[in-house]
């Protein structure tokens, strides 16, 4: 008798189960599990704390919404003085008038944060926050150093 012919032993001390061919599990697309292995581990599993974490979620994008207000605010004073406003779209709607610039503007990114608040179970829209958070954090440097008198 081989060992795939035997019947199950579920009591004893060989409580082995009869073979019987299986596909072996594969999991695609975002696991949920923690740990994990390989190139990227450590990030994944950062992005799953993340995405679990409501408040720090909330905090990333209510930090992205201010951002934006403050960018809103600080090109306004500069353009308000003469200059021009680097970003070809939101000069065509300064120009037509700065209500419609600046309601576009926080539409916008508005818009996009109550979308990442609703796909937050996803993998790819939690990495949106982070992609946002150091743009608008660069150009919150900008700002300064334009401010301080470094650039301009």
């Amino acid at each position: 008798m081989s060992n795939f012919d035997e019947p199950d032993r579920r009591s004893g001390a060989n409580r082995r189960k009869v073979w019987s061919p299986k596909a072996s599990e594969q999991r695609s697309g975002f696991d949920r599990r923690e740990g994990g292995r390989g190139p990227g581990a450590a990030y994944r599993r950062a992005l799953q704390r993340f995405g679990k974490d409501s408040l720090a979620f909330r905090t990333v994008l209510a930090t992205i919404v201010v951002f934006n207000f403050l960018d809103l605010i600080l090109t306004a004073r500069p353009l308000g003085r003469g200059a021009e406003e680097a970003n070809p779209v939101m000069r065509t709607l300064f120009w037509a008038h700065p209500l419609t610039a600046a309601l576009v503007k926080l539409g916008v990114v508005a818009a996009v944060v109550l979308m990442l608040q609703r796909l937050r179970r996803f993998h790819s829209a939690l990495s949106v926050p982070f992609t946002l958070l150091i743009g608008f954090t660069a150009l919150m440097f900008y700002h300064a150093a334009f401010a301080v008198g470094w650039l301009g």
